[in-house]
């Protein structure tokens, strides 16, 4: 197994002259534009965005400001990463795909827990409200084995700081947001701590009737029956006791309603299509640190139903998770944990109601030689009630040049993604034979961070290549009875390449940017008749890449540009039908003022200005040009 790097030195040679010409992508003909109505403001915290390479993005290193935080994760995700984000129109069902994989074969972790549903394996991103989210780890599916397998495609996690300080203080942060298509959107948060204690209060908003206009050959036609509704609320709490003992809870509780917009050029004033997503997420954590360890003993409750009409599906899940970390010999640590899921479904759809027991171990070892030689290796390995073949799991990482400003790392591992209950159970066309998709995969990085000559430029460079092949990829295809059934049909061969840079210049000039290329081929084909064969995956853009600039003055007045490039994605899997590249073109103007504990910032943008078309999936058609106006207020206050 090896990595085609020989064609690095012609395909770079190709990206820095694609770079080159991307501002002028707009003058492409066929070419279609936009973006949603709200954009998470950032700013960055430290040149240094990506550890580990490429295999970890934490976005904890660009800090996502609470004032910013009237987005939801798919908005975040497509601005910061290298995911691309398949939306149904302005507050859709949001789904992601990365590295060619799709979105049940990637996990989204909330404080360690996976609230990827068990019924159709998916987490709709545009649920999760990131008002309480302080850092996001994107992971890749070697990377994600860390925290359990099943995320082949890899990993999102979400996770959310606790904070003690030595003295009180309380936090009031106000947001309000008008955009266009009368979108409204309102958050209100509660913070309070000291030395031992911490709590939280965080509740959201939103409706918008999105009845933006779109053209459809050669026809100005308006969406009709997109109206949405989303109310979001989370309470945390934390106590620490004797400095060594923490205990944390978090309750979650929304409800999102949301009609169901006819597709592109039918205008049916009768559609009445609608869907509700209700759900509640709570989680308890214990946590000990002492003599150089860490036991971490943690248990989730998540229930989520989803009515769509009047057909309504419903899951639940218990989940518990212990995990041991410690110091065994100098700079040679130790990592156990142990896992064990409980999954129940409920729905008209199924044969029976099924349900599904889960267990895991795993174990790991690092060692890290004087901040030059980093070394991980994992095994891992689960147990399912309704799977009878599961392998044993390894991992292995190796790093040059830890806090070095130029290292390198190699990932070689193992995972593997098993059927849901969908694909098993389903009514017409569940199948009771399928075995989980499995795949190794690989990764070179290399990282590289310098001040030009003048000292003027601080430039961060990030590249990584990755290569993997995915066995038993499951796919839904047509029978001879006329009905669709799940099999295990394909073989998949993915390569590609992530280029990650930044550039801090003087006076507050900043310009980040990210570039993917994805190479997702079918290799394996059960009947002859089958075209997909030696073809690009469906809705797998093989040329992604964002690239934002910004300009601060005086420590209070930011100009923000944001340019977005989207190649063609296929429809069909024989390449005859295709979804043209888009690229999009944002403006942002942000005022800063302080008042003694009182902070106000406001925050114009103009998105899609050009007004393009564009449609992330076929038929469903995205906002043109449009407009948001926010306001945010913070009072904050500490007393010795």
């Amino acid at each position: 197994m090896s990595i085609s790097f020989h064609l690095l030195p012609s395909f770079l040679c190709k990206l820095l002259l694609w770079s080159g010409l991307v501002g002028y992508t707009l003058l492409l003909q066929g070419q279609e534009v936009q973006k949603t109505d709200t954009l998470p403001e950032v700013t960055v915290k430290e040149f240094f965005w990506f550890s580990d390479g490429l295999t970890k993005v934490d976005v904890d290193k660009i800090e996502i400001k609470k004032e910013g935080q009237l987005q939801n994760l798919a908005q975040t995700l497509a601005e910061n990463s290298t995911f691309y984000i398949k939306e149904y129109g302005a507050g859709g069902v949001g789904s992601a795909s990365y590295q060619g994989h799709n979105a049940s074969q990637i996990q989204v972790n909330w404080n360690g827990f996976s609230l990827n549903s068990p019924m159709h394996g998916q987490s709709d991103l545009s649920l999760i409200n990131l008002m309480t989210t302080d850092k996001i780890l994107v992971q890749n599916g070697i990377e994600s084995l860390a925290s359990g397998a099943g995320g082949i495609g890899g990993q999102l996690s979400l996770q959310q700081k606790v904070w003690f300080p030595a003295y009180k203080f309380t936090k009031v942060h106000l947001s309000s947001s008008i955009s266009s298509f009368q979108n409204f959107h309102s958050t209100a948060q509660y913070s309070w701590s000291h030395d031992s204690i911490y709590t939280q209060t965080s509740i959201s908003h939103q409706q918008a009737q999105n009845n933006y206009p779109y053209l459809w050959e050669d026809q100005k036609l308006r969406l009709q029956n997109g109206e949405t509704s989303q109310t979001y609320f989370q309470q945390d709490f934390a106590k620490r006791y004797k400095k060594y003992h923490t205990f944390k809870g978090h309750l979650v509780a929304y409800q999102s309603k949301r009609n169901i917009p006819s597709l592109a050029g039918v205008q049916d004033t009768f559609n009445l299509n609608n869907q509700l997503d209700q759900g509640i997420r709570a989680s308890v954590h214990y946590d000990l640190y002492k003599n150089n360890g860490h036991l971490s003993i943690n248990t989730a409750y998540i229930d989520e139903t989803i009515r769509y009409n009047e057909d309504e599906s419903r899951f639940y899940s218990f989940k518990n998770r212990i995990t041991f970390e410690k110091e065994a010999y100098k700079d040679l640590n130790i990592h156990f944990q142990t896992f064990n899921e409980y999954n129940f479904a409920q729905t008209s759809n199924y044969i029976f109601n099924p349900k599904r027991t889960q267990w895991a171990v795993q174990g790991q070892v690092n060692y890290e030689y004087y901040d030059f030689l980093y070394v991980e290796g994992i095994l891992h390995q689960e147990w399912l009630s309704d799977l009878k073949w599961l392998p044993i799991l390894p991992k292995l990482q190796v790093k040059l040049g830890v806090d070095y400003p130029m290292n390198l790392t190699y990932q070689l591992g193992k995972n593997y993604h098993y059927p849901t209950f969908n694909d098993l159970y389903w009514n017409e066309g569940g199948n009771l034979n399928l075995v989980p998709e499995y795949g190794w995969s690989q990764e070179l990085a290399f990282s590289h961070s310098f001040l030009t000559k003048n000292k003027r430029f601080h430039i961060n460079n990030n590249v990584a290549a990755y290569h993997g092949k995915i066995h038993n990829w499951i796919q839904w295809t047509p029978q001879l009875t006329g009905l669709w059934s799940a099999q295990n049909l394909k073989q998949v061969n993915k390569s590609g390449l992530e280029w990650f840079f930044s550039i801090q210049g003087p006076k507050y000039i900043s310009i980040n940017g990210t570039y993917a290329f994805t190479k997702a081929i079918n290799k394996k084909v059960i009947d002859p008749l089958d075209n997909s064969f030696n073809k690009q995956l469906i809705y797998v853009p093989k040329h992604t890449a964002h690239l934002t600039g910004k300009i601060s003055f005086q420590e209070k007045y930011t100009f923000i540009l944001r340019q977005h490039f989207t190649s063609r994605r296929y429809i069909s899997s024989d390449h005859s039908h295709f979804l043209k590249g888009y690229a999009l073109t944002d403006l942002a103007f942000t005022m800063v003022v302080n008042i003694k504990r009182q902070r106000f910032l406001l925050h114009l943008e103009a998105n899609n200005i050009f007004n393009q078309n564009y449609e992330t999936i076929a038929q469903r058609p995205m906002p043109r040009m449009n407009w948001a106006i926010r306001l945010h207020h913070t009072w904050s206050k500490s007393k010795r």
